[in-house]
């Protein structure tokens, strides 16, 4: 079973979009973080002030389309025929990312039932680049039968558009196994997994924000 890390975007965004990532390996490694004090003369003085800061280095599988969808609050059984949409009424204000199209899918199975489901397993992402957020409602044509997503995981674009996000908009909130952490993104590097077109190991790296 991997690790289940989250990424937090502010929580005082109309529609927050809470990212959980399956992670197989999780680090975090103290180090010190020196003031440098320039002195006159050209005199460099580096003065340590014993504070800590955590790297925390990640990895793990990230697919193409989303594959797996966790849910709660289901209203009745779902089958595997009719349409699925998420909800259109968060297109517009869904942080951070910009302008969505509403997402649709049909559903293949659900686990461990499609009468009692925690988690849908889906296809036909459509369009393929969309992505749906914790606690959007998702609603299934003709039976209208509801859900609410559950920290759905990312996308490979939607992790893209999340990490340029905070490259320009400061530090997120990152939960680990080993605690929750104010952090700023080093680096985000996918490798394709040999022999499939969908499947990334994701290499991710983090800094201590405060």
């Amino acid at each position: 079973m991997p690790l289940i890390i989250t990424l937090a975007e502010n929580a005082a965004a109309a529609h927050p979009d809470i990212l959980t990532l399956k992670i197989e390996q999780e680090s975090t490694t103290p180090a010190r973080t020196p003031i440098v004090i320039p002195l006159p003369g050209g005199t460099v003085v580096g003065v340590d002030l014993g504070r800590i800061i955590n790297k925390i280095q990640m990895q793990g599988i990230v697919d193409e389309t989303l594959t797996e969808l966790f849910v709660d609050n289901v209203s009745g059984t779902f089958n595997t025929v009719n349409t699925v949409s998420g909800n259109a009424a968060w297109n517009a204000s869904v942080t951070p990312g910009g302008v969505r199209t509403t997402p649709t899918f049909t559903i293949i199975a659900g686990y461990p039932t499609l009468a009692a489901p925690t988690s849908l397993f889906i296809s036909g992402l459509n369009p393929s680049t969309m992505f749906l957020v914790d606690n959007e409602q998702i609603t299934q044509a003709v039976s209208g039968i509801t859900a609410l997503v559950n920290k759905p995981f990312p996308t490979k674009q939607r992790l893209d558009q999340v990490a340029k996000f905070f490259y320009t908009n400061g530090a997120l909130t990152l939960t680990t196994r080993s605690g929750s952490y104010s952090v700023q993104i080093i680096s985000f590097n996918y490798e394709v997994i040999a022999g499939t077109e969908d499947r990334y190991i994701l290499r991710a790296e983090f800094v201590q924000f405060a």
